[in-house]
């Protein structure tokens, strides 16, 4: 199944280190790899709120425009309350 991936981190400190992106990318990498997706294209916001919609982020709402399903490493990285 072909399926998009979504990283966020909310500070851009994260952003600049890459730590948090870095965890996120090898997390989603290694759960498309046991499920067998293949990730088509990767969306990633820097420094935006998990308190922030996501369809109403630059990334998040290409990422659920794409219409393919959309992976996170973490349920909060898409909204703070899910």
């Amino acid at each position: 199944m072909e399926v998009v991936a979504y990283y966020r981190v909310s500070t851009k400190g994260q952003g600049e280190s890459g730590l948090g992106l870095y965890a996120q990318r090898e997390y989603v990498k290694f759960a498309a790899e046991q499920q067998g997706w293949v990730v088509v294209a990767e969306f990633e916001d820097v420094g935006v709120s998990g308190s922030i919609h996501p369809l109403e982020r630059p990334a998040g709402a290409k990422a659920f425009a794409d219409g393919r399903p959309v992976v996170v490493a973490k349920l909060d990285r898409m909204s703070r309350d899910v």
